[in-house]
């Protein structure tokens, strides 16, 4: 509870992981949390994981969101590396 803080905001090699599925607490307030969803727009898509149906992931993305400030109040998280071809 809490430790991905620590973990995300001290990881040099996002090229490497592809996707995370994660809940981010809230223990540390909007600033350090607006932090980490901040570094993690650098790199990653934010997706929907509510979204019910068939879906393509070109969909996701264009329907969802980049601005990492539309997700203050969000706990649950999918993120896509924007490296990675997803067509």
């Amino acid at each position: 509870e809490g430790a991905e803080y620590a973990i995300l905001e001290n990881f040099d090699d996002f090229h490497k992981i592809t996707s995370i599925v994660m809940e981010l607490h809230g223990f540390y307030g909007p600033e350090r949390r607006g932090r980490l969803l901040e570094l993690l727009s650098t790199h990653y898509y934010f997706m929907n994981i509510y979204r019910s149906g068939r879906w393509s992931i070109e969909e996701q993305i264009s329907d969802c969101s980049q601005d990492y400030k539309d997700y203050k109040d969000v706990d649950n998280f999918m993120f896509l590396h924007k490296s990675v071809s997803w067509a």
